[in-house]
């Protein structure tokens, strides 16, 4: 791929477990670097959920390899939160595409 097509910013963030004074559980996300990344749709129909007809079509983040990165992990981009669907290593640890939805 082209580094000139990674002409967006994606912050990939990481669910952290924490207790509070009183013992109960607290889940935090921690930024784990901002990266350069390629956007493009994801190729596919209008996915159904149940009944309902999905509207928020999934996406795809091409970056450059990240070691350990999962879909227990998320992304933000644009000042919006995007749940990792699919991670895919392209190459021999050369880029990752991340297939990933809009948070609601």
């Amino acid at each position: 791929m082209n580094p000139g097509r990674m002409d967006r910013q994606v912050t990939l963030q990481r669910c952290t477990t924490t207790q509070n004074a009183i013992g109960e559980a607290l889940k935090t996300w921690t930024s784990l670097v901002t990266v350069p990344a390629a956007y493009k749709p994801a190729p596919g129909g209008e996915p159904v959920n149940g009944d309902k007809v999905e509207a928020e079509l999934p996406v795809v983040f091409t970056i450059r390899y990240y070691s350990g990165l999962n879909p227990k992990d998320r992304l933000t981009y644009g000042g919006q939160v995007y749940n990792i669907l699919a991670v895919t290593e392209v190459g021999r640890r050369h880029l990752m595409d991340i297939k990933a939805r809009r948070q609601e």
